[in-house]
C-alpha cells in the first residue's frame, strides 16, 4: 500500500506553485491533497487518457470546491498534446503510470517539455525487483534504471530515491 502523506512529502509542494498529476486515474487520491496545500494561488492538472476517468473526477471536485484542479484529456506519450504551456509546470507526478507506457522516452520528452526548468519530477512506480501480485503485469516494463537512463537523455537527473512501499520505487528528478 502506498503512503500518499509520503509521496506529497517528498513532492516538496508550497503555495501558489502547478503541479500535474500525469494519470491522474479516476479517484483523485492525489489531486485533492495536492490542490489543499498549493491553495486558490496555486493550479493542479490532473491529466488521463482515459475519459471516463476524468467524468469520475468532476463531480468530486465539484462537490469539494476545488476549483484550482483542471482536468485534462490526453496521451502523455504523444508529444506537445496536452496544451499546456512549455516549461510551466513546477511538479510533476507520475504514480504507478510508467509501467503502463510503451514508450518511456516519449513520457519523459513530453516531461521535459512541460517541466519549469528549477522544478521536479516525483515517479512512484512498481519496482520490477520485486515480488508481488502484479509482477508477472510489470516485470517486462521499465525498470528504475531504465527511468534514470531515459531520463538523462532529456536532461534530467536523479536527485533522491525514496521507498514508498515495499512494492514500489520512489525518485525524485530535476534539471
Amino acid at each position: 500500500m502506498l503512503d500518499i502523506d509520503v509521496i506529497l512529502q517528498h513532492l516538496d509542494l508550497e503555495h501558489g506553485i502547478s503541479v500535474a498529476d500525469l494519470g491522474c486515474g479516476g479517484c483523485g487520491h492525489f489531486l485533492f491533497p495536492i490542490s489543499a496545500k498549493v491553495g486558490n494561488s496555486g493550479k493542479v492538472y490532473g491529466i488521463d487518457i482515459l475519459k471516463p476517468n476524468l467524468s469520475a473526477l468532476r463531480g468530486k471536485i465539484n462537490t469539494q470546491r476545488a476549483s484550482n484542479i483542471e482536468l485534462l484529456h490526453g496521451d502523455i506519450e504523444q508529444y506537445k498534446t496536452l496544451y499546456l504551456e512549455p516549461q510551466t509546470i513546477d511538479r510533476v507526478l507520475l504514480v504507478n503510470t510508467l509501467f503502463q507506457m510503451k514508450s518511456l522516452g516519449d513520457v519523459l520528452r513530453t516531461i521535459a517539455y512541460l517541466l519549469h526548468p528549477l522544478g521536479k519530477l516525483v515517479v512512484v512506480d512498481w519496482d520490477t525487483n520485486i515480488k508481488h501480485q502484479l509482477s508477472s503485469a510489470v516485470a517486462s516494463k521499465h525498470t528504475q534504471a531504465d527511468l534514470k537512463m531515459q531520463a538523462a537523455k532529456h536532461g534530467l537527473k536523479e536527485l533522491q530515491v525514496f521507498n514508498p512501499s515495499k512494492y514500489h520505487y520512489g525518485t525524485i528528478m530535476g534539471y
